[in-house]
């Protein structure tokens, strides 16, 4: 008897290999990145500090611990879902943590110098400006500063009565250099983790979404099948760049708008989106999850807003979510997602409708995103083309 051939391999590589968008645990999402970036650096630098003094063990698995490292993620998890409520996010963290060790060990837990550290650095963080090359720095600086800080602390508890001030304490070579090369580790380990990534190795860390973003030319015998596939679909666009743009130079106008699609890009691949289509001031993207593609709305209204605002300049947001034709024709090659779709024009009504930053939801998409994020009064919008009003939410 002949032995069967095995039947043919049909799926593609990456997508057999790649990860699930479903798998909530992905260290490359940006509620991982917020709390091991940063969230997650004064619980260790604390964590180290209290097992120097007494047992690790226990350091790590008291209350007190134990509820540090909760606070922790309850601030990662504020800063992912209200990026645009960056003060109260960072206060959640030592909120919790004092709320905690209040009821454990009373007042007395406010008189160790380390606690009181970690709302001064925390708050120092929350009033940051929102611009993100600038807040990245001087959060790097912070973290660094605060690692030196620590290696002070740490003699204050070892011995409160005999450490001298601060000049005193770095007169000393031994402790100014310890001090010094905390600072500088602390900026730039938080400084290469806070750095976006390039497009290099955002390709190694996430090649489905990247291959998905800009799809190879295939040969055509091995082009897949165009589906129509559920996506939520974000739509940006420029309110007052026509009139703004006639009283400067062509310079100025090409400056803005390059820097308004670099920030747009740079934000949008963070938070994972699929493709990204830019043209006339509109900034299309699509997202296989509502959650990233709100948290990158809102992050986008705050980091856009901010750049334009001294211009005069704003934007208007549309999100909504419905299925369009996502793929390649055959013989065509690749298809511009943004061609296809009546759950496109319907996004872009919905940003028309917006008014300067605003950002507007589609019921489908406020259904999705769930009743968790707050939402004012709901509208009904009449668009071109369609009979039956769109019922549309404002994201607050």
């Amino acid at each position: 008897m002949t032995e069967k051939a095995p039947p043919r391999q049909t799926q593609r590589d990456d997508e057999v290999n790649a990860p699930s968008h479903n798998n909530h645990f992905d260290l490359h999402s940006p509620f991982w990145q917020e709390w091991l970036g940063n969230a997650l650096y004064f619980p260790l630098l604390n964590w180290l500090l209290e097992a120097v003094i007494s047992d690790p063990v226990y350091a790590l698995l008291s209350p007190a611990g134990l509820g540090l490292l909760g606070a922790s993620l309850l601030q990662a998890g504020a800063l992912v879902r209200w990026p645009e409520r960056r003060t109260f996010g960072y206060l959640i963290g030592p909120g919790v943590f004092t709320g905690i060790g209040l009821a454990l060990y009373g007042t007395a837990f406010l008189s160790v110098p380390n606690h009181v550290a970690y709302w001064v650095f925390n708050l120092v963080l929350g009033l940051l400006p929102p611009y993100q090359t600038v807040s990245n720095l001087f959060r790097a600086l912070a973290h660094g500063l605060l690692a030196a800080s620590m290696y002070y602390l740490l003699h204050l508890r070892l011995d409160p009565t005999t450490l001298p001030r601060i000049p005193d304490f770095l007169a000393d070579p031994a402790h100014r250099f310890v001090a010094l090369a905390l600072f500088l580790l602390g900026v730039l380990s938080s400084g290469r983790t806070l750095m976006p990534a390039s497009d290099e190795e955002t390709a190694k860390t996430q090649p489905t979404r990247k291959r998905q973003a800009l799809p190879p030319r295939l040969e055509e015998k091995s082009l897949p099948t165009v589906k129509r596939e559920e996506r939520v679909i974000l739509v940006m666009n420029l309110r007052g760049l026509s009139e703004w743009s006639e009283t400067r130079q062509p310079e100025e106008t090409i400056s803005l708008l390059h820097r308004y699609y670099q920030t747009a890009q740079n934000t949008l691949e963070q938070h994972g989106a699929l493709a990204i289509q830019t043209r006339g001031g509109e900034v299309l993207a699509f997202f296989g999850n509502v959650e990233e593609a709100l948290s990158a709305a809102l992050k986008l209204r705050l980091q856009i807003g901010a750049l334009l605002h001294r211009q005069g300049i704003g934007v208007g947001l549309g999100l909504h979510t419905g299925k369009i034709l996502w793929g390649n024709v055959p013989g065509q090659g690749e298809l511009r997602p943004d061609e296809v779709g009546e759950a496109i024009d319907t996004a872009r009504g919905i940003e028309a409708a917006a008014a300067p930053g605003e950002l507007l939801a589609s019921e489908t998409a406020r259904l999705a995103i769930g009743a968790t994020f707050r939402a004012g009064p709901k509208r009904s919008l009449p668009l071109p083309g369609r009979e039956q009003m769109v019922i549309v939410y404002p994201m607050e």
